[in-house]
């Protein structure tokens, strides 16, 4: 579900620009807002993680996600929805994004911790 705001979109930007009556430069930008929020977000996505433990911020990291689908979901309206709801997505996306390495460190032994990470992060 993390990678759903931006395989959305982006992908179809032929149709989009017509049904939506958008630039591709806005279409674009749907994919950019989530790689934007990671440099904002990254330092307080890590701090939710260690202050608040696992449990909380995966359960914040639902929120955010789910919160921007549901945004998303109001394109008709007006196509910045998208936007919007990709910016609320992306401050999900970087709670869970820096809480992979915390999963690996808890659940797995630590010779496996690197490898693990690895298949966490790819998710």
């Amino acid at each position: 579900m993390n990678a759903l705001p931006l395989v959305t979109i982006a992908p179809f930007q032929d149709y989009t620009q017509d049904l939506y009556d958008v630039s591709i430069t806005e279409i674009n930008l749907v994919s950019s807002v989530l790689v934007i929020s990671q440099v904002v977000f990254a330092f307080p996505g890590n701090y939710i993680m260690d202050k608040f433990g696992l449990k909380k911020a995966l359960i914040l990291n639902g929120f955010f996600m789910i919160s921007g689908m549901w945004v998303r979901c109001l394109v008709n309206y007006n196509f910045y929805f998208v936007i919007l709801g990709n910016m609320i997505s992306g401050v999900g996306l970087n709670i869970i994004l820096t809480g992979s390495p915390m999963v690996a460190f808890h659940w797995f032994f630590p010779k496996n911790s690197p490898l693990i990470t690895s298949i966490l992060m790819m998710g």
